[in-house]
């Protein structure tokens, strides 16, 4: 049995068009075209992922939902500044247009109109997708109410819709198209295609999807953050039985009880009872032994053999007497849960992971991910934080894009390839010398930083390298040029020195103030 998380339908068809904790380049694309960023497509995709979770949207209704928040997000730039809309919006893809127009006039012509703009709308759905507004908040409509005819909307029982009739643009519901024989024409070479998504899938092709959902043991009873809890503690029985839990940990870092915990293994039947034997680990080697001579056995050995002698010569009531703790082992279903959850104990002991990415962050991460090898987590992680430096530098948040090299540096130690990690831990000499304030474009040395932990370690692995100048130069220049800040007022041959000064034994305090003294802030009081 296992507790991972699977996306539903409707979050595979968002992560499909919008991309999962990185937004995609193509959705990026598709909202710089009509003058929004990246930050318009988070807000847009946080919005369409609450949705979704409320159950007011589902798959076949992401698209058309996404469409909509989009276009609202460009009124509302437009209404709060000078925004301008691009020309490109007006290139959007007839072929896209149609098959939405199909898509919503090949349901059961259940239409209803919005009570807000008086749009035609599907009766199921909870929001207009013309105006936005929430038909589930609204008191007194009848959803019941009789059907807008097919002919209002020029829709024959058969034909998708008639020519010459006119049929707002769902993309973007302020455009209308007029669906003449032209358009027609455009939507001869998807029929196909078209037919394939709107046709019912047949029994035996839903039946084989069912059964490799099963297969995967799916489960979304539990937040993330349980399930992290729940792995730890389960590993942490099977590896110490006798040991005292703290509840502690679980609460401050995952935000749950050990509670709650051992009721749901209970009913996982992921623990149980544990043999006597188990208890009589925490006892002495003194005691062992007492307890063996009072029953005739043999005294020496380990102390396993002791406790073995035990297990092989009184029964089990007599064991429970002599050891009476109440004691958990984890079960065979419990031991295949913790293997294929494996990946919660290098987010839990990785430091620069834990403390800045979030649990479902993470976890998202590994989303229908069967290869959970060492080698597999740290390609997947090191894919996940390079390509959130770029979100860190569009949000301009350099705390984070700092912290992010000493993520990667970790992972690439892990992993054992130390010229990355080498290359990280340059970034994070630089970018801490250099110094940006968050939000800003501003270089700000005086208020830079040189952490002790990551100097030390930036320079044990110099030596372990042993590289020559030209190479250590060359190495150092690139990770310089490759850095995504405006720009740094620290040049790179400056940096260097600062670098090789550290190297050389100079003491981190002095180096700082050196920096502070060159660059001085007339707000800061430092006393040199």
């Amino acid at each position: 049995m296992g507790l991972l998380r699977r996306k539903n339908p409707a979050e595979k068809k968002l992560k499909e068009l919008t991309g999962g904790f990185l937004i995609s380049d193509s959705f990026i694309e598709i909202l710089n075209n009509v003058g929004l960023d990246s930050s318009d497509g988070y807000d847009i995709q946080r919005q369409l992922k609450a949705d979704i979770k409320r159950g007011d949207v589902k798959e076949d209704g992401v698209e058309t939902r996404l469409n909509f928040l989009i276009e609202k997000r460009i009124k509302e730039k437009k209404a709060s500044s000078d925004f301008k809309q691009e020309d490109s919006l007006n290139e959007v893809s007839s072929n896209d247009n149609v098959k939405e127009l199909k898509f919503l006039l090949n349901q059961e012509h259940n239409l209803i109109k919005c009570p807000n703009c008086d749009k035609k709308i599907l009766k199921r759905d909870k929001f207009c997708y013309s105006c936005g507004f929430e038909l589930s908040k609204e008191k007194g409509i009848d959803f019941n109410a009789e059907s807008i005819s097919e002919t209002d909307f020029g829709v024959g029982p058969s034909i998708g819709y008639a020519p010459g009739a006119k049929v707002e643009n769902t993309f973007y519901p302020s455009m209308e198209y007029e669906l003449d024989a032209q358009v027609e024409d455009t939507i001869s070479p998807m029929s196909e295609s078209s037919a394939e998504v709107l046709e019912p899938k047949k029994v035996s092709d839903e039946l084989s999807e069912l059964e490799k959902l099963y297969s995967k043991k799916v489960s979304t009873r539990f937040s993330p953050k349980f399930k992290f809890a729940y792995v730890l503690y389960l590993d942490e029985i099977n590896k110490n039985p006798n040991k005292s839990i703290k509840n502690d940990y679980y609460k401050s870092n995952y935000d749950t009880s050990l509670t709650k915990i051992k009721k749901q293994a209970k009913e996982d039947e992921f623990i149980g009872k544990g043999s006597p034997l188990i208890a009589a680990k925490s006892a002495t080697v003194k005691d062992l032994k007492k307890l063996l001579k009072e029953h005739d056995l043999m005294v020496s050995g380990t102390k396993d053999e002791l406790i073995e002698r035990l297990g092989e010569n009184l029964t089990e009531e007599e064991l429970k007497d002599l050891f009476p703790k109440k004691v958990f082992s984890v079960s065979e279903k419990g031991l295949e849960f913790i293997e294929e959850n494996k990946y919660v104990f290098y987010y839990d002991k990785t430091t620069p992971i834990r403390s800045y990415v979030e649990v479902e962050e993470y976890d998202s991460i590994f989303d229908d991910v069967n290869d959970l090898s060492d080698e597999h987590i740290h390609k997947l992680l090191i894919d996940f934080l390079e390509k959130r430096e770029d979100e860190l530098v569009s949000k301009k948040n350099w705390a984070g894009y700092r912290y992010n090299f000493m993520a990667l540096a970790r992972v690439y130690k892990d992993s054992g390839n130390e010229f990355k990690v080498l290359d990280n831990d340059f970034k994070l000499f630089i970018a801490g010398i250099n110094n940006f304030n968050d939000y800003t474009n501003h270089s700000e040395p005086a208020y830079g930083y040189i952490g002790k932990t990551y100097s030390k370690e930036l320079v044990e692995l110099l030596h372990s390298l042993s590289l020559s100048i030209d190479d250590l130069k060359a190495k150092f220049n690139d990770a310089y040029d490759d850095l995504k800040y405006p720009e740094l007022k620290i040049s790179k041959d400056e940096s260097l020195v600062y670098l090789l000064k550290l190297f050389s034994g100079e003491d981190i305090q002095d180096l700082t103030e050196e920096i502070r003294s060159k660059y001085p802030d007339p707000n800061l009081n430092y006393s040199f």
